[in-house]
């Protein structure tokens, strides 16, 4: 796999660059409530812009159809001279005056999602080169993920040198002392880095929803709790001594113990697992002060509501005293950003679903179509 920064700035001067990146934040009242995706690709945007190459940014967003609305904060936080264009035809018109330009949702043209090759080729038209710079996205089989670098010179990006050197390294680093941290909801996603890590860890704390599928399936009652239609596939792993669940949970603002958890009312609080009990922090604490690495990937309850958020404040805090760690995935980052411990941590990775797939051991259609799998 080539990396941006092999080439010269003689190699980039006025080439046009297809920059896929990872616009896709949080917005809330119309606005960026976490500029952290949009910084991130600054390096990679940063030595193109540098070099003198023409560069048109793009990604998809999912809390709003477009970006116009966002347009002026993206430019602010880039602190650059860009311009906002709704069509590649217009990219390609605005390249000649200006240097930078951020097209249009990506996901907006039929085509990206269903990987069309006649779309791929048309996107393609008047770029010289194509560089991936949003590992968060490389688990999507889309036309400009998968197929544009296989019509296009292809380059990764410098953020997504760094999202891959550092889960390599969480992934080789040996077992002794490694902890993986897992919450959040979604058991289907989790189970293959679970799996991968059982002989790569020497422990599994599992919090959030995932916690109530493991007591579930331990025929412990949950009440009116999240839990995941497909349990039964955790079945073979329930067992496992490297593998840690809460021994007490917080329903409404109260612990109870697991063998508690009941049916309790008709107030949400009651009825459902929302967060972790004192007790569960406490073990999790003491597991996760004597590691060497944790990774950690999910909020430990719903922990957007203040009542709710005790246990994955006391796990941020945790990890942020590690000697080692990285975390990834929008709600951790959204929790430790709240928390003013961003800083802390040893890497911060963009990505959820591409980081729990790679960390799984599946290979990334993304990835694949740069030949990182060839090496």
């Amino acid at each position: 796999m080539r990396y941006i920064d092999t080439l010269s700035s003689d190699q980039l001067r006025d080439k046009k660059i297809f920059l896929r990146v990872d616009l896709n934040v949080p917005v809330e009242n119309n606005t960026v409530s976490d500029a952290f995706r949009i910084r991130a690709i600054l390096p990679t945007l940063q030595f193109l812009l540098n070099a003198g190459a023409r560069v048109v940014l793009v990604s998809h967003i999912s809390a709003i159809d477009s970006f116009a609305s966002l347009f002026s904060e993206i430019k602010n936080v880039l602190n650059i001279e860009c311009e906002f264009v709704s069509s590649f035809e217009d990219a390609h018109d605005r390249l000649t005056h200006v240097q930078c330009v951020l097209v249009e949702n990506i996901r907006s043209w039929i085509g990206e999602e269903e990987n069309t090759l006649e779309f791929a080729e048309k996107i393609a038209s008047g770029f010289d080169i194509y560089v991936n710079d949003a590992f968060s996205v490389s688990h999507r089989t889309h036309a400009s993920i998968a197929t544009l670098p296989r019509i296009l010179p292809a380059y990764a990006g410098l953020l997504m040198q760094q999202e891959i050197t550092h889960l390599t390294r969480a992934l080789n680093t040996p077992k002794e002392g490694k902890v993986v941290v897992l919450g959040g909801a979604k058991i289907a996603t989790k189970l293959p880095m679970i799996h991968n890590f059982l002989d790569k860890a020497e422990a599994i704390l599992i919090g959030g929803a995932l916690a109530n599928d493991f007591l579930k399936a331990r025929d412990l009652p949950v009440g009116t709790s999240l839990v995941d239609e497909n349990i039964q596939i955790i079945q073979d792993i329930l067992g496992d001594i490297r593998i840690h669940i809460p021994t007490d949970v917080r329903i409404g603002n109260e612990p109870y113990t697991s063998a508690e958890i009941c049916d309790a009312g008709d107030d949400i609080g009651e009825q459902k697992i929302l967060d972790i009990g004192p007790r569960t922090a406490d073990m999790y604490n003491e597991i996760i002060a004597k590691s060497t690495m944790v990774i950690w990937n999910g909020p430990m309850g719903l922990s957007e509501y203040e009542p709710f958020a005790e246990g994955t404040k006391e796990i941020a805090k945790a990890i942020a005293n590690t000697k080692e760690s990285l975390i990834g995935g929008g709600d951790t980052i959204a929790v430790v950003t709240k928390l003013g411990l961003l800083d802390r941590y040893g890497y911060v990775c963009g990505a959820g679903g591409a980081m729990l797939e790679f960390l799984g051991g599946a290979q990334l259609p993304g990835l694949k179509a740069l030949g990182f799998y060839e090496i």
